[in-house]
């Protein structure tokens, strides 16, 4: 896999150390929201590139960046993991992870080593569904950062995650931005609190206490920050649910 992947491009966060021994020497062309341009791009040659969506900053040709029409019509074939746009987001869930892992399977000619993979990920995902399904239900938000408005993640795997752990999510799955005044009406009894480089736990943890003391989580001190790359629709996806599944019912994995 490694010698058909000529550069990355949009990384917020760091590889766990095993892929980042692989990947050493890898260029990358932009981390973040900074994509890059059709030029740099197209210098690379490839001839497939993996976006999470084919809409978006990413394509977006007022910035300098190449079009998926303007890609194709270059012979480049582009893949969108998990969604196609971005009202596509609402519908995915932990399950769509195993649909893209099946799909690179194929597409690089190790179907038997993908299958491998997600029969270990659907085994654990069981087993974590399996200790929580007769707890109680609690409720949960999902925290992104900001201080007005707040980022939360409510829809798609986030929310389902949510779901699968046994919690209510306590925002509707098409809201991404709330106020100050509709997070602390929401009295979430857990709130999950998403870090990356950039946005550290300690900063989060600090306004969180500060602006919400009479919400249930602060009160209870139940605030846990979960690396947001393993919240998202990758192969990672099962570590992220296994850490809001153990931050929702503690006790079950005692």
């Amino acid at each position: 896999m490694r010698d058909h992947i000529v550069a990355f491009a949009g990384m917020y966060a760091p590889l766990p150390d095993d892929l980042a021994a692989a990947a050493k020497g890898i260029p990358s062309l932009g981390e973040s929201m900074d994509w890059p341009s059709k030029e740099v791009l197209l210098s690379q040659q490839p001839d497939l590139i993996v976006s999470e969506l084919l809409e978006g900053f990413a394509f977006d040709p007022a910035q300098g960046r190449a079009t998926e029409a303007e890609l194709a019509a270059d012979g480049i074939q582009v893949y969108s993991a998990s969604a196609c746009t971005i009202a596509d987001y609402p519908n995915k869930r932990i399950e769509t992870v195993y649909g893209d892992l099946e799909n690179f399977g194929k597409i690089f000619g190790v179907a038997d080593r993908a299958q491998a993979l997600i029969s270990d990920m659907k085994a654990r995902q069981a087993e974590i569904v399996a200790k929580v399904a007769d707890l109680p239900t609690v409720r949960v938000a999902f925290y992104n950062g900001g201080e007005g408005p707040l980022n939360i993640l409510s829809g798609g795997v986030w929310g389902d995650t949510i779901t699968q752990a046994n919690g209510e999510n306590v925002f509707p799955n098409d809201v991404f931005q709330i106020s100050v005044e509709e997070f602390a009406a929401a009295q979430p009894e857990v709130i999950i609190i998403g870090t990356y480089p950039g946005q550290e736990a300690e900063a989060s943890l600090a306004f969180l206490q500060k602006t919400f003391p009479n919400v249930p989580a602060v009160q209870n001190n139940r605030l846990y920050p979960v690396p947001t790359i393993e919240t998202e629709a990758t192969a990672r996806i099962i570590d992220g649910f296994e850490k809001i599944a153990r931050a929702i019912h503690p006790e079950a994995f005692q």
